[in-house]
């Protein structure tokens, strides 16, 4: 592989593609990312050794939602050991994140905390922290939801607040200016999306009906902040709807399964359409309010997605199918 292109056409592709990819950061038009998308594939074809377009095209399919494609990319890419080695450990760390799985999760961590050890520059490594702090979160996500294993479920808690306190102390340290830049509000926004995570996934395991009630109501309010860091984000619009579904059920109020609903639509209709865990959520807080038939109509389309595009696994949906089936209205 090589660093630079002599095939002009390939330069001006990769570089187009490069200025989409940031456009879609600030935008989150999905349209802007798939033209990047498309640029790198046409610079590949013509010229298939060229590391940027293999190392952007990688960033973009992970941006499209497809880490499982994202991943031999940046995998390739960093075999290479280019001069910008901690971008592409990052950006596979991210991908594999984005795979949600334990075993993934814990190959995010492998690379992230990499990256915070060997880059010198220090944006990036609060930037590998915040995923960290994210991957940490999901790992509250105990892999039998039958037979969790709390004693992991609790470290995975602590670890997550701990990588918190540490991105939000960088945050403070920063003189007003830079905290006003777009980058530093984005990794403001995840932080507290990682916290209102590992807050709400802990509800499921920890305290009586009151201690959950109360920690899904602060972990609400982390998420609805993240909100102001990342508007629009699709996985913040996952975990919103998710909290209002937990509560829903533990305080036995309609609202909160109603604005559940709406969230989720919002996902699946516009932010990520189709998107297979939103479609399974939706189909769990139907199950919780007692709309079996509904319930079972969006756990039927969750499952016909590929399995590496929906972030939930067969196991899970046919869990929740056999509780439909049942007419079983428990939480989890």
């Amino acid at each position: 592989m090589h660093l630079e292109t002599d095939d002009q056409k390939v330069s001006s592709l990769v570089s187009q593609a490069v200025e989409e990819i940031e456009t879609y950061r600030d935008t989150k038009d999905t349209s802007v990312i798939r033209s990047a998308s498309a640029r790198l594939e046409a610079a590949l074809v013509r010229d298939p050794e060229y590391l940027h377009a293999l190392y952007y095209r990688g960033v973009a399919r992970d941006l499209l939602g497809h880490a499982r494609d994202a991943i031999p990319d940046l995998e390739r890419v960093l075999s290479a050991n280019p001069p910008f080695v901690n971008e592409v450990t990052y950006h596979l760390g991210v991908a594999y994140y984005h795979r949600y799985n334990r075993g993934c999760l814990e190959q995010a961590v492998e690379h992230l905390c990499a990256v915070t050890r060997g880059a010198s520059d220090p944006l990036l490594v609060i930037q590998a922290r915040v995923v960290l702090t994210q991957a940490y979160a999901m790992m509250v996500i105990q892999p039998d939801p039958r037979a969790p294993h709390l004693d992991d479920a609790r470290r995975c808690l602590d670890l997550c607040c701990e990588q918190y306190s540490t991105v939000v102390d960088a945050l403070n340290g920063l003189a007003d200016f830079d905290r006003d830049l777009m980058v530093y509000r984005e990794i403001e926004g995840t932080a507290e999306n990682a916290k209102g995570m590992a807050l709400m996934y802990s509800s499921d395991y920890f305290g009586v009906l009151s201690e959950k009630s109360a920690a899904l109501y602060e972990a609400l309010g982390h998420l609805e902040r993240a909100d102001r860091g990342i508007p629009n984000d699709w996985a913040n619009f996952c975990d919103r709807g998710s909290a209002h579904m937990r509560l829903g059920h533990w305080t036995a109020e309609a609202t909160h399964f109603r604005q559940a609903l709406v969230l989720l639509e919002r996902v699946v209709q516009a932010l990520r359409p189709g998107y297979g865990f939103a479609l399974y959520e939706i189909g769990r807080t139907h199950r919780l309010m007692g709309r079996f038939d509904d319930a079972l109509r969006y756990l039927d389309r969750a499952i016909e997605i590929p399995y590496e595009y929906r972030d939930v696994s067969d196991r899970r949906i046919d869990i929740e199918r056999e509780r439909t089936a049942m007419r079983n209205t428990d939480f989890p």
